[in-house]
């Protein structure tokens, strides 16, 4: 994906940054409008939604913070040799009045990727930081892929069938 990550814009600092983050973004809008009926209808309404980045909106993921991910296998079969892959993400939202979760249905790909902080040997307030980015594409195979991009570095890659978003209040 080459759209509103970090890596795809030029330096905060720069003159042209927020010309490229415009042009940016509207090629991001055009490539979804696109791509729409190749995604699943829970996909296409978190995608799509006009809270997805709206950070006043409390379903926004940026600025969260992750509670837990779980990665099942599951098993089925006379042998349990039939075998696929779900992957579960837990958010604290940006203001701590309720949780977001993404399930990741027929994982075929992941990469969780937290980088080493060099010289920060003490890990107590570390964690993975903030959620900052994400963006909802195809993969080569046609599936769909998120891709995340932590405060601290991090950088995952999801790549499954299909996934479904939920906001939960905090005290429900």
């Amino acid at each position: 994906m080459t759209y509103i990550l970090t890596k795809d814009l030029p330096d905060k600092e720069s003159h042209i940054h927020e010309k490229r983050r415009k042009q940016n973004w509207q090629a991001y809008q055009n490539r979804l409008q696109k791509i729409k009926k190749q995604m699943s209808p829970s996909v296409q309404e978190y995608a799509l939604a006009d809270w997805h980045y709206d950070i006043s909106d409390h379903r926004c993921p940026h600025d969260a913070w992750l509670e837990h991910i779980t990665v099942r296998e599951m098993a089925s079969g006379d042998r349990s040799e039939i075998r696929s892959l779900e992957i579960e993400v837990r958010l604290l939202g940006a203001y701590h009045d309720g949780y977001i979760e993404f399930l990741y249905k027929e994982v075929e790909s992941y990469c969780l990727d937290q980088p080493h902080r060099r010289g920060q040997w003490d890990t107590t307030e570390k964690g993975h930081k903030d959620w900052m980015v994400d963006e909802v594409d195809l993969s080569n195979n046609g599936h769909i892929l998120h891709e995340i991009e932590w405060l601290d570095g991090g950088h995952w890659f999801i790549e499954c069938r299909d996934f479904e978003f939920k906001w939960i209040l905090k005290d429900q």
